[in-house]
C-alpha cells in the first residue's frame, strides 16, 4: 500500500478555510489536527474533552437543581418508625428541571415550557409525576434501599414553575415484616401531600395559609427498619 501523498499549502489551506459552516465548534477545532495527522499517513485517536456546549436543548445538566434537604421526626434507616412521625422537603422547579424531565419521558406537551404558544398564559406547568417525585425522594434520603409498593396520587391544583412547594409524608402505619426472600423490614403506609403557601403568602406554614397540589397514599417497604413504641 502506497503511503497518501501530502498535498501541498495551497490544497491544505483551501481544506480548512472552506466557508461551508461546521455543524459543532468541536470538530472545527480538531479538523486541523485530524487533517495534518492524515496527511502524514497515520491516524492516531486522540482524547475527547468534553465542553459541555453540544448538549441538545441548551445549556449543561450540571444546572438542574440539587437534591434538596430532608427534615422531619422520621428516623434516619426508618429505626423505630412510628405512626404519627413525619418528614418534609423543600423544593422550588426550574425551566431546565421541567425541560430535561420532559425529554426524559418524552413528554413535550407546550402546557410545561415557555410560552406553550400562548403568550397570555402563565409560567410554565411542572409536571405532575415530578411533583409527586419529592415522595420518592424522601423515602429514598432517609431509608436507602426503601422500595415502593404503591402509590396512589391525586392531582388537585397545578405546580408552576418556580412555585415554592414541600412534599410531605405522614405515617398512618407501620407494620413490621419478616421473610426469608426479603429479610426484616417494616411496610409503612404514609399520607402523601405536596402544598405550596396560598396566593398572596410569603412563606409555607401548617393550616390555612398552604394549599394542597396534590395528595395520595403510599406504600413503601423499609428494609431494616423497625416499629418503634407508641408515646
Amino acid at each position: 500500500l502506497k503511503k497518501p501523498q501530502a498535498s501541498s499549502d495551497t490544497e491544505t489551506r483551501e481544506i480548512l478555510d472552506d466557508p461551508q459552516p461546521c455543524p459543532c465548534s468541536t470538530v472545527r477545532r480538531m479538523l486541523p489536527r485530524l487533517t495534518s495527522v492524515a496527511f502524514r499517513g497515520r491516524f492516531r485517536p486522540s482524547r475527547a474533552r468534553p465542553t459541555g456546549r453540544c448538549v441538545s436543548g441548551g445549556g449543561s445538566l450540571g444546572s438542574a437543581s440539587p437534591p434538596p434537604g430532608i427534615t422531619g421526626t422520621i428516623p434516619r434507616l426508618g429505626v423505630g418508625i412510628r405512626v404519627g412521625q413525619s418528614a418534609e422537603v423543600l423544593r422550588s422547579f426550574t425551566d431546565e428541571d421541567v425541560a430535561t424531565f420532559g425529554r426524559l419521558v418524552g413528554d413535550l406537551n407546550p402546557v410545561h415550557f415557555p410560552d406553550g404558544g400562548d403568550e397570555k398564559r402563565k409560567r410554565p406547568v411542572v409536571h405532575g409525576m415530578l411533583v409527586a417525585s419529592l415522595f420518592s425522594s424522601v423515602f429514598g434520603t432517609l431509608v436507602p434501599g426503601s422500595v415502593y409498593r404503591s402509590q396512589n396520587l391525586r392531582f388537585e391544583r397545578p405546580v408552576r414553575v418556580g412555585d415554592r412547594v414541600k412534599g410531605r409524608v405522614v405515617v398512618a402505619e407501620a407494620r413490621a415484616v419478616s421473610s426469608s426472600r426479603t429479610g426484616e423490614g417494616v411496610i409503612c403506609t404514609c399520607r402523601t401531600t405536596v402544598v405550596r403557601a396560598r396566593e398572596g403568602k410569603e412563606g409555607i406554614s401548617s393550616g390555612d395559609d398552604e394549599e394542597i397540589c396534590v395528595s395520595g397514599e403510599a406504600r413503601v417497604w423499609l428494609p431494616g427498619a423497625t416499629v418503634g413504641r407508641e408515646c
